[in-house]
Protein backbone atom coordinates (compact mmCIF):
# COMPACT_ATOMS: atom_id res chain seq x y z
CA UNK A 1 0.00 0.00 0.00
CA UNK A 2 3.23 2.30 1.04
CA UNK A 3 4.14 1.78 -2.63
CA UNK A 4 1.45 1.95 -4.87
CA UNK A 5 0.60 5.30 -2.63
CA UNK A 6 4.57 6.65 -3.33
CA UNK A 7 3.63 5.56 -7.05
CA UNK A 8 0.90 7.62 -7.04
CA UNK A 9 2.49 10.79 -5.81
CA UNK A 10 5.18 10.10 -8.32
CA UNK A 11 2.32 10.33 -10.97
CA UNK A 12 0.77 13.05 -9.39
CA UNK A 13 4.30 15.46 -9.86
CA UNK A 14 5.00 13.80 -13.07
CA UNK A 15 1.21 15.34 -13.99
CA UNK A 16 1.28 18.78 -12.55
CA UNK A 17 5.35 18.93 -14.21
CA UNK A 18 3.47 17.76 -17.34
CA UNK A 19 0.54 20.48 -16.93
CA UNK A 20 3.29 23.35 -15.99
CA UNK A 21 5.02 22.40 -19.20
CA UNK A 22 1.94 22.66 -21.32
CA UNK A 23 0.80 25.80 -19.65
CA UNK A 24 4.28 27.54 -20.06
CA UNK A 25 3.95 26.49 -23.77
CA UNK A 26 0.34 28.19 -23.86
CA UNK A 27 1.75 31.16 -22.28
CA UNK A 28 4.74 32.13 -24.55
CA UNK A 29 2.19 30.98 -27.45
CA UNK A 30 -0.41 33.48 -26.20
CA UNK A 31 2.47 36.04 -26.14
CA UNK A 32 3.93 35.25 -29.49
CA UNK A 33 0.19 35.68 -30.88
CA UNK A 34 -0.58 39.02 -28.76
CA UNK A 35 3.07 40.42 -30.29
CA UNK A 36 1.48 39.02 -33.64
CA UNK A 37 -1.03 41.30 -33.02
CA UNK A 38 0.06 44.55 -32.07
CA UNK A 39 2.14 44.49 -35.13
CA UNK A 40 -0.37 43.27 -37.43
CA UNK A 41 -2.60 46.37 -36.15
CA UNK A 42 0.70 48.94 -36.26
CA UNK A 43 0.81 47.47 -39.85
CA UNK A 44 -2.62 48.19 -40.70
CA UNK A 45 -2.49 51.88 -39.61
CA UNK A 46 0.68 52.05 -41.19
CA UNK A 47 -1.53 51.11 -44.50
CA UNK A 48 -4.01 52.64 -43.78
CA UNK A 49 -1.84 56.24 -43.11
CA UNK A 50 -0.17 55.46 -46.68
CA UNK A 51 -3.44 54.73 -47.81
CA UNK A 52 -5.04 58.14 -47.58
CA UNK A 53 -1.45 59.95 -48.34
CA UNK A 54 -1.43 58.34 -51.50
CA UNK A 55 -5.54 59.70 -51.97
CA UNK A 56 -4.53 63.46 -50.88
CA UNK A 57 -1.48 63.12 -53.04
CA UNK A 58 -3.39 62.01 -56.15
CA UNK A 59 -6.06 64.69 -55.22
CA UNK A 60 -3.61 67.06 -55.47
CA UNK A 61 -1.72 66.19 -58.36
CA UNK A 62 -5.05 65.95 -60.25
CA UNK A 63 -5.92 69.49 -59.36
CA UNK A 64 -2.45 70.78 -60.19
CA UNK A 65 -2.41 69.11 -63.63
CA UNK A 66 -5.89 70.33 -63.99
CA UNK A 67 -5.68 73.57 -64.20
CA UNK A 68 -2.80 74.14 -66.42
CA UNK A 69 -4.97 71.41 -68.53
CA UNK A 70 -7.84 73.69 -68.78
CA UNK A 71 -6.03 76.45 -69.85
CA UNK A 72 -4.49 74.24 -72.66
CA UNK A 73 -8.12 72.93 -73.67
CA UNK A 74 -9.14 76.57 -73.76
CA UNK A 75 -6.04 78.02 -76.19
CA UNK A 76 -6.79 74.92 -77.99
CA UNK A 77 -10.74 75.65 -78.79
CA UNK A 78 -9.99 79.34 -79.61
CA UNK A 79 -7.59 78.58 -81.86
CA UNK A 80 -9.41 75.89 -83.39
CA UNK A 81 -12.54 78.62 -84.07
CA UNK A 82 -9.60 80.59 -86.22
CA UNK A 83 -8.47 77.86 -88.12
CA UNK A 84 -10.76 77.30 -91.24
CA UNK A 85 -12.33 73.91 -91.85
CA UNK A 86 -10.06 73.12 -94.75
CA UNK A 87 -6.53 73.89 -92.89
CA UNK A 88 -3.80 71.36 -92.94
CA UNK A 89 -3.52 71.89 -89.17
CA UNK A 90 -6.89 71.70 -88.25
CA UNK A 91 -6.93 67.51 -87.67
CA UNK A 92 -4.02 68.22 -85.61
CA UNK A 93 -5.30 70.54 -83.57
CA UNK A 94 -9.09 68.56 -83.47
CA UNK A 95 -7.03 65.51 -82.19
CA UNK A 96 -5.19 67.97 -79.92
CA UNK A 97 -8.28 69.40 -78.33
CA UNK A 98 -9.62 65.33 -78.20
CA UNK A 99 -7.04 64.39 -76.80
CA UNK A 100 -6.78 67.05 -73.81
CA UNK A 101 -10.42 66.25 -73.10
CA UNK A 102 -10.03 62.44 -72.57
CA UNK A 103 -7.20 63.55 -70.31
CA UNK A 104 -9.07 66.11 -67.85
CA UNK A 105 -12.10 63.76 -68.54
CA UNK A 106 -9.40 60.82 -66.90
CA UNK A 107 -8.18 63.33 -64.27
CA UNK A 108 -11.89 63.98 -63.28
CA UNK A 109 -12.28 59.98 -62.40
CA UNK A 110 -9.12 60.07 -60.80
CA UNK A 111 -10.23 62.93 -58.24
CA UNK A 112 -13.96 61.10 -58.04
CA UNK A 113 -11.73 57.87 -56.56
CA UNK A 114 -9.72 60.29 -54.60
CA UNK A 115 -13.07 61.71 -53.33
CA UNK A 116 -14.64 58.29 -52.77
CA UNK A 117 -11.52 57.00 -50.90
CA UNK A 118 -11.80 60.15 -48.38
CA UNK A 119 -15.32 59.73 -48.00
CA UNK A 120 -16.03 62.95 -49.52
CA UNK A 121 -18.01 61.55 -52.82
CA UNK A 122 -21.70 61.76 -52.06
CA UNK A 123 -23.14 59.05 -54.48
CA UNK A 124 -27.02 60.16 -55.75
CA UNK A 125 -27.98 56.17 -56.65
CA UNK A 126 -31.69 56.33 -59.31
CA UNK A 127 -33.29 53.93 -60.32
CA UNK A 128 -33.57 54.27 -64.47
CA UNK A 129 -33.92 51.68 -67.18
CA UNK A 130 -31.19 49.69 -68.23
CA UNK A 131 -31.58 50.69 -72.07
CA UNK A 132 -31.52 54.17 -71.21
CA UNK A 133 -28.40 53.67 -69.36
CA UNK A 134 -26.92 51.29 -72.31
CA UNK A 135 -28.06 53.79 -74.70
CA UNK A 136 -26.06 56.59 -72.93
CA UNK A 137 -22.96 54.59 -72.39
CA UNK A 138 -23.26 53.55 -76.30
CA UNK A 139 -23.59 57.24 -77.59
CA UNK A 140 -20.22 57.57 -75.24
CA UNK A 141 -18.51 54.65 -77.30
CA UNK A 142 -20.26 56.03 -80.91
CA UNK A 143 -18.38 58.99 -80.36
CA UNK A 144 -15.15 57.32 -80.26
CA UNK A 145 -15.95 55.08 -83.06
CA UNK A 146 -16.70 57.73 -85.38
CA UNK A 147 -12.61 59.23 -84.19
CA UNK A 148 -11.49 56.32 -86.03
CA UNK A 149 -14.05 55.77 -88.66
CA UNK A 150 -16.02 52.81 -87.04
CA UNK A 151 -19.76 52.61 -86.33
CA UNK A 152 -21.03 50.65 -83.52
CA UNK A 153 -24.05 50.01 -82.56
CA UNK A 154 -25.93 47.99 -80.37
CA UNK A 155 -29.17 45.54 -80.43
CA UNK A 156 -30.45 45.18 -76.99
CA UNK A 157 -33.90 43.41 -76.69
CA UNK A 158 -35.44 44.24 -73.13
CA UNK A 159 -37.25 41.83 -71.13
CA UNK A 160 -40.73 42.73 -70.27
CA UNK A 161 -40.65 44.40 -67.49
CA UNK A 162 -37.58 45.78 -68.82
CA UNK A 163 -34.62 45.69 -66.01
CA UNK A 164 -34.22 48.90 -64.14
CA UNK A 165 -30.66 49.28 -62.56
CA UNK A 166 -29.09 51.95 -59.79
CA UNK A 167 -27.21 54.64 -61.36
CA UNK A 168 -26.02 57.98 -60.05
CA UNK A 169 -26.71 59.27 -63.40
CA UNK A 170 -24.54 62.42 -62.72
CA UNK A 171 -21.34 60.06 -62.30
CA UNK A 172 -22.06 59.16 -66.13
CA UNK A 173 -20.27 61.48 -68.93
CA UNK A 174 -22.49 61.90 -71.80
Amino acid sequence: HCISSAASDVYKRQGLACLYRQLRQHRQQVQALQQTVATLGTSLQQAERANRLKGQFLGHLGHEIRTPLNAFIGLLELVLQRTEDGSANRGSLELALGAASDLRELLGDLLDISRIESGQLQLNPAWTCLSHSAEAVLGVFQALARQKNLDLSLEFQAPSPEPQVLVDLSLIHI
